[in-house]
């Protein structure tokens, strides 16, 4: 039998180089999964915030927290770390518009489109099933809502948002509101999921953008027509918009 002192080296060795491949390996967390990577993220949840505090404590200006992640190496791994975690709350808030970058980032001709082609491709038939199965109604309408912000959201939209964020981060750094100014690392990860995103349309930022407009949109119940009203009044009790647009208020 190993001694107990031999079991703890062990251990330390096996955490070691876990932590080394999870840092060095860029498919580490696609081969080890999400479970894995969450017990990653935990186990060193409380030394990367203070890490991230920290840093966010000694800048005067937004646009320098970037400038430390490039520069500081443990902090980019913290960063790597718990950055999707401190958004959470963050994308929330945004879709219930507080904060909001601008109430009329989108237009509302372009916050319109899904909602007249939700009509016109299912509702203005009557033996669309979409009329009848809330579930199948919300799915064609994320497709609808998907195809709208594939069609107008450019890479100068992209710049605009981003610019935005921006002004956003500066203010939540200068607010006298800990509430607001813990939201600044959060800003950063919508920058970076702007930034990173395969498609402009497929960023969550983008996504939230355009769900503020929306939201504000299907509020006014007066403008919309029956199949709308019918349908929102059955969505209300089920919350199957909220629970596939990934918002729980």
């Amino acid at each position: 039998m190993l001694p107990l002192g031999v079991y703890g080296l062990v251990t330390a060795v096996y955490e070691d180089s876990f932590d080394r491949a999870m840092e060095t390996i860029p498919r580490a967390r696609g081969i080890v999964g999400d479970d894995v990577c969450e017990l990653w993220r935990i186990k060193h949840e409380k030394e990367d915030l203070a890490a991230i505090d920290g840093a966010v404590e000694t800048i005067s200006e937004f646009a320098e927290f970037a400038a430390r992640l490039e520069a500081d190496p443990a902090l980019a791994q913290a960063w790597k770390r718990q950055g999707a975690s401190l958004a959470n709350g963050f994308w929330t808030r945004m879709a219930l518009g507080t904060p909001s970058l601008h109430p009329s980032f989108f237009t509302p001709d372009e916050i319109a489109l899904p909602t007249n082609r939700m009509e016109q491709r299912f509702w203005s038939k009557p033996w669309s099933l979409s009329r009848y199965l809330v579930f199948l109604a919300v799915l064609n309408f994320v497709i609808c809502v998907r195809e709208a912000l594939d069609e107008i959201v450019s890479p100068q939209r992209v710049t605009e948002a981003i610019e935005g964020l921006k002004v956003l981060g500066q203010s939540c750094l200068e607010s006298d509101d800990e509430g607001m100014r813990s939201l600044v690392p959060a800003v950063q990860v919508a920058i970076d999921d702007l930034l990173e995103a395969e498609a402009p349309s497929r960023s969550k930022a983008i996504q939230i953008l355009y769900l503020q407009g929306l939201l504000r949109a299907l509020s006014d119940t007066d403008t919309l027509g029956p199949h709308w009203r019918r349908f929102l009044k059955r969505l209300g009790k089920r919350r199957l918009f909220w629970r596939l647009s990934g918002v729980n208020p």
